[in-house]
């Protein structure tokens, strides 16, 4: 690599490292002034981390392993069924409405 190159990845790492660090000095601090924004919050992320490993064409039953600090444990574990729910849902509504799409297509 050229040293402008070696220049431009490492300022895109500090860059990034700059904001792991914000997102979670952030997130600390939700956490502590308001638990039930923070609650909801984990479940609307773990509800779009289902999705995303779910994916079209991934249907069917799937295991996820949540990982999270140990002070999150309580919450998580409160909002995994509530999440769960919430993904499959919404993965069969997005499923329909897909079908429906090549439905509508075949038929024009």
């Amino acid at each position: 690599l050229s040293s402008q190159q070696t220049k431009k990845l490492s300022e895109q790492s500090k860059m990034l490292e700059s904001l792991v660090e914000e997102a979670g000095a952030r997130l600390h601090a939700l956490s502590t002034a308001s638990p039930h924004q923070y609650k909801a919050l984990l479940q609307e992320l773990i509800t779009q981390g289902a999705l995303r490993v779910i994916g079209p064409g991934n249907g069917g039953q799937h295991s996820l392993f949540v990982q999270c600090r140990e002070a999150d444990h309580p919450l998580v574990q409160g909002v995994l069924e509530a999440a769960s729910k919430a993904a499959s849902e919404q993965f069969t509504a997005n499923t329909r409405a897909a079908r429906e799409r090549r439905e509508a297509m075949k038929q024009d």
